[in-house]
């Protein structure tokens, strides 16, 4: 057999299959956190994992969602993606009236029916985690992802990063808000980005396009939360947060009762610092379910050979 190292970059943490089950707990588990921060607004519909289908206002039925916005993103199926996206709009765009319609229709649903075919039966279809409807009409399209930034094809971007930080903390006299790369994501984070807006780019152009046609008001927001498993926040993940936030301030009224004689700031920074805790709490006990299933990476005990330069911060257990 194999030898599967426990190791302080976490990669035997991500691969082995005994961890699974409790990385899917931790992913649920930060869904339900935000759900119980919608929970204390007023009016803020909030949806778990809905239909892809219901989404994009069943313009299209399950199985041409699933052609038009699959989960992997490997070119192969972006490519049949895009052609099947291109008969859709062919068809949407025939005028009933003119001549020649009815046959024209009829051929591109023939084709449309043999793009279906060649799409593979395992293909699975994206699925947000959440959906959430703020007060003023904008639609939150949230999907959360764990991940561990210290994994060895992170490490060498890690190293610089962590010496840019060095380096702006030098320039700037330990002030954090001075430090130009203070509040930057780190490489891992920025890479699960870009991945979810991959996955999800057919979808958002599928729904921009209900906005230019009119059927949408305003603009939905995709929201890619990553947490990694060091605590750190993703962008779209505060942005979460403080959107949220906002929302609990505009509802905020002195003589309610649950606001028992708080003030709006001190009610908004509780609502705040209550969401993030249930955040990272719920990343702590994932993660930690995840290292028991899996064992004790314990530094110094047949590490690999990539784990040598590991920062001094992240071997201190």
């Amino acid at each position: 057999d194999t030898q599967a190292t426990l190791c302080p970059s976490g990669k035997h943490g991500i691969s082995c299959v005994s961890s699974f089950g409790a990385r899917y707990r931790a992913h649920n588990m930060l869904t339900r956190a935000t759900q119980l921060a919608v929970g204390r607004l007023e009016c803020v519909p909030c949806t778990r994992e809905p239909k892809t289908q219901t989404v994009l206002m069943d313009e299209f039925s399950a199985e041409e969602c699933r052609a038009l916005c699959p989960k992997d993103v490997t070119a192969e199926l972006r490519l049949k993606a895009m052609d099947f996206h291109g008969l859709m709009l062919s068809m949407a765009s025939i005028n009933l009236n003119s001549p020649g319609a009815a046959e024209t229709l009829g051929i591109i649903k023939a084709k449309i029916g043999d793009a279906l075919q060649r799409i593979p039966k395992a293909t699975k279809g994206v699925r947000l985690d959440l959906t959430i409807e703020l007060p003023d009409g904008t639609e939150l399209l949230i999907d959360f992802t764990g991940i561990h930034p210290t994994t060895a094809a992170a490490l060498p971007k890690l190293k610089l990063f962590t010496r840019a930080l060095d380096l702006g903390d030098d320039v700037s006299a330990g002030v954090v808000a001075n430090n130009p790369s203070a509040r930057l994501p780190s490489p891992a984070v920025e890479a699960a980005v870009k991945l979810k807006e991959i996955r999800y780019r057919n979808l958002m152009n599928l729904v921009m396009g209900q906005l230019a046609a009119g059927k949408r008001t305003k603009k939905p927001i995709l929201i890619s939360a990553v947490v990694t498993h060091l605590g750190e926040l993703g962008p779209d993940t505060i942005s979460l947060v403080e959107r949220l936030t906002s929302v609990a301030g505009k509802q905020f009224c002195a003589r309610s009762p649950h606001t028992r004689g708080l003030t709006k700031a001190r009610v908004t920074a509780a609502f705040r610092s209550r969401f993030k805790d249930a955040l990272l709490a719920a990343n702590a006990r994932g993660f930690g379910e995840a290292l028991i299933a899996t064992g004790n990476p314990i530094a110094g005990w047949v590490p690999a050979p990539d784990d040598a330069g590991l920062p001094g911060w992240d071997v201190g257990y």
